[in-house]
């Protein structure tokens, strides 16, 4: 049989997101699958070097080879592009590879075109993963959309005879609790005797180099589902879908494979007032002719057509028959929701009766819209789904609002009126205890005018949970008119900040802090936690002190750790948070979007030979040995009866940017804790990570979600 599933990711299968999938289609089903993937571990990533960074990459195929072969899958594709190191940001990574290959998709279209594929399945394209990961699926949303373009990549066909190819179905990591389709893990596959679960977690120990070999050592008991949500489909699905071939191998509902029904509308967002259209189509691919067919809508409530239905007559084998149907609005609409349209075709073959159902989205919206201006990754991000039609999953990524405490916090609000009349209102706010917001809120829009409001936003420590440094809330801008209101959920981080005075005394780097006692200083407790859990201050805690001058910034990191771990070769300079370490974040900047620009180091305050440091930078743009790629940074650390001390000068002109006074930069302190009664050499026992920011879950990769500094 042909390839019917193409999965694209980026990196091995990490995650474990597919394997179970794969192996009951391919092992059990006799369906054939491929991956195409992006990265092959090559450059520096991973704060190792590029020498060894190209080795890594032959490593991984191996992995994945190994690991492949569990799930029955036999063939897949390396695209060959730099896995550098990690980071969120997709546009720094489209940026990357783009350097790499200006038409790096094409190498995605080719794979699609030479295999050509029913079902694309990838990853989650949206801000909060790794920006590999967004971009491989982001790719594989545009190449189903592109691959059946002649003029896209057209020396595919001119140099390699590869004819366009469309797709007919593609699939992505459900985004929290939306799915389409679910693959049950506690299943049992009969060829490999053994349940999917299973079945993944030993494929899954394969990836030794990203430590599943000591994460999984015994097989994995999981009992839930891999979720998977359809973003299009150009064939009947069913209703619900129970399998990712419905509609193009077997059939969805009564309707048998060969059928081509798509739909779609001019926009996502709709106006609650006024008509628009929706496209549809089918075509007959069958063996055998399509008597009497009929198409029709099902629409939401509150919405109309004059045609209920139309009739398309007879399709024989390669007809096809498409409409546009004018909907309008019967009454009142219900806005800001997301609304499905159906459409319907019944026709009689071979004396049965067959029809088959397809959807598309719409969110009916008031001539009034409202949004905190957008940061830059989500605003990113948007723009993609507005340009590949997927603006429907937009709503799962509110807008982020990084505000300082007790700081001056300024916020820009963006009314557009997109009706056909002049529109008058003000804003009004829902904010947790501990904010306020101060402004002028009134506003006066003609049609199609867009206005930008700025608003203050007071942030008193008032919100802060029990011990508490930074916090995560969530709140609602409001835009009401006299007939319409119009808003936006935001995700509020809440973070510290610190005034940092300029030293003429400049401190002896030994792992003492008494000179840097009158210093700047910050705490960390054992709550603020990003990930994992620690069980108290004397577990896992710190106090911290800055200071700077024209050439250095100073460091000092008092960790408090009742279970110091000294289980790390003295040449181990990489996977700080299997151990107990430090690892700081800086954005000499302040004005960062990605990671590439700041400087990241991570430290183990000992090894297995002695109580000294081992220092790396890790995860920016100058990944290395601490001594080889910054080798005028200084740094030294020493045990404590309460756990251990790491200090250090770290010169400006080894930061991406030399700041002045007066500036503001982003700094955080992270924390990893490690705990084991009798530790293998470089094991993982990572237990829980701690920070100054400590508000998502990738603290260390998301620079806006610094603290601010401000050098005095």
């Amino acid at each position: 049989m042909d390839i019917d599933f193409l999965y694209i990711s980026a990196h091995p299968d990490d995650e474990g997101g597919f394997t179970g999938t794969m192996a009951r289609y391919n092992l059990d089903e006799g369906y054939r699958g491929t991956i195409a993937n992006f990265t092959l571990g090559q450059g520096g990533g991973n704060a190792i070097g590029p020498e060894v960074g190209q080795s890594l990459g032959l490593i991984r195929f191996e992995e994945l080879r190994k690991s492949l072969s569990f799930a029955g899958v036999d063939r897949f594709y390396y695209l060959g592009f730099q896995d550098f190191y990690f980071t969120q940001s997709a546009a720094l990574t489209d940026k990357k590879w783009s350097e790499q290959d200006p038409d790096y998709l094409c190498r995605l279209i080719r794979v699609i075109r030479l295999t050509r594929p029913e079902v694309l399945v990838t990853m989650w394209p949206g801000p909060g993963t790794h920006g590999h990961h967004q971009l491989a699926a982001r790719s594989a949303i545009r190449a189903f959309n592109l691959s059946a373009d002649p003029n896209t990549c057209p020396s595919l066909i001119e140099d390699e005879y590869l004819e366009p190819w469309q797709p007919l179905k593609i699939y992505i990591s459900a985004p929290g609790d939306r799915s389409s389709i679910e693959v049950p893990l506690n299943e049992f596959s009969r060829s490999a005797g053994m349940t999917y679960a299973n079945l993944r977690a030993i494929a899954l120990r394969n990836f030794r180099t990203q430590g599943w070999d000591r994460w999984n050592t015994v097989p994995s008991q999981r009992t839930d589902s891999e979720k998977r949500l359809l973003v299009k489909s150009h064939v009947p699905v069913g209703h619900p879908e129970t399998h990712f071939l419905e509609g193009t191998h077997i059939p969805a509902g009564s309707s048998p494979p060969g059928v081509l029904l798509k739909i779609d509308t001019e926009s996502y967002q709709v106006s609650s007032n006024d008509p628009f259209e929706v496209h549809t189509e089918i075509a007959n691919n069958t063996e055998k002719t399509f008597e009497n067919v009929t198409i029709e809508l099902v629409l939401p409530d509150g919405w109309n057509t004059s045609e209920n239905n139309i009739s398309a007559g007879n399709l024989s084998t390669g007809d096809s028959k498409k409409h546009s149907f004018v909907i309008s609005p019967k009454g009142q609409v219900e806005v800001n929701t997301q609304q499905k349209v159906w459409v319907k075709y019944t026709a009689e073959t071979d004396g049965n009766i067959v029809s088959g159902l397809n959807y598309t989205w719409i969110e009916p919206t008031p001539p009034i819209h409202v949004q905190v201006q957008p940061l830059f990754d989500i605003q990113y991000y948007r723009e993609f789904a507005a340009e590949t039609g997927t603006e429907w999953l937009t709503p799962n990524l509110p807008t982020r609002l990084p505000v300082t405490i007790n700081g001056d916090n300024t916020v820009t609000v963006q009314v557009s009126n997109t009706g056909t009349e002049e529109i008058s209102g003000e804003l009004d706010f829902d904010l947790p205890d501990g904010l306020i917001a101060s402004g002028n809120y009134s506003f006066s829009l003609q049609p199609g005018e867009t206005s930008n409001i700025k608003v203050g936003i007071e942030v008193s420590d008032t919100v802060l949970p029990n011990n508490e440094h930074s916090t995560a809330l969530a709140g609602t801008v409001i835009a009401k008119t006299g007939s319409f209101t119009d808003s936006e959920e935001i995700n509020i981080y809440a973070l510290p900040s610190l005034d940092v005075s300029r030293t003429a005394d400049n401190p002896v780097i030994d792992g003492e802090l008494g000179d840097m006692s009158n210093f700047s200083s910050g705490r960390i407790n054992h709550v603020d936690t990003w990930s994992g859990e620690a069980e108290s201050n004397d577990d896992a805690s710190s106090d911290f002190h800055l200071a700077y001058d024209e050439e250095h910034l100073y460091v000092g990191v008092e960790v408090r750790d009742n279970d110091v771990l000294c289980h790390m070769p003295p040449d181990r300079i990489r996977n700080h948070w299997y151990g107990d370490a430090i690892e700081l974040t800086i954005d000499p900047f302040g004005t960062s979007t990605d990671v590439s620009t700041t400087f990241r180091a991570s430290i183990f305050p000992c090894s297995t030979e002695s109580f000294e440091p081992n220092a790396a930078r890790y995860g920016d743009e100058n990944s290395g040995a601490m001594s080889d790629v910054s080798p005028g940074t200084r740094v030294a650390s020493s045990q404590t009866e309460s756990g251990y001390i790491i200090e250090l000068a770290i010169p400006w002109d080894e930061m991406p940017n030399r700041p002045s006074q007066g500036d503001n930069i982003r700094f955080n302190l992270l924390v990893y804790d490690a705990d084991a009664d009798d530790p293998d050499v470089g094991g993982d026992y990572g237990k829980s990570r701690i920070g100054w920011g400590s508000v998502v879950g990738a603290q260390q990769a998301t620079t806006y979600l610094w603290p601010t500094v401000t050098l005095e």
